[in-house]
């Protein structure tokens, strides 16, 4: 079976928006999903990356290049 990772990002929308309905709705939905993976036992791991570090890839003239954080 195959398995994917998901990487969320979107920091700067979240700061945006704050704790607006918006935020509440699209919150809603994204826990809805993850209960799913979670009730099908689908969902292997779940853990936050570490903040800042690594690296921020961005795509660049059609190239994927490395943002620099």
């Amino acid at each position: 079976m195959p398995q994917y990772m998901l990487i969320l990002g979107g920091v700067d929308r979240a700061k945006k928006i704050g704790q607006s309905k918006e935020h509440e709705a699209i919150m809603a939905k994204y826990m809805e999903w993850t209960q799913n993976l979670v009730d099908s036992k689908k969902l292997v791991d779940a853990h936050k990356l570490k903040d800042y570090e690594g690296r921020r890839l961005v795509f660049k003239n059609g190239d994927v290049v490395d943002g620099l954080m």
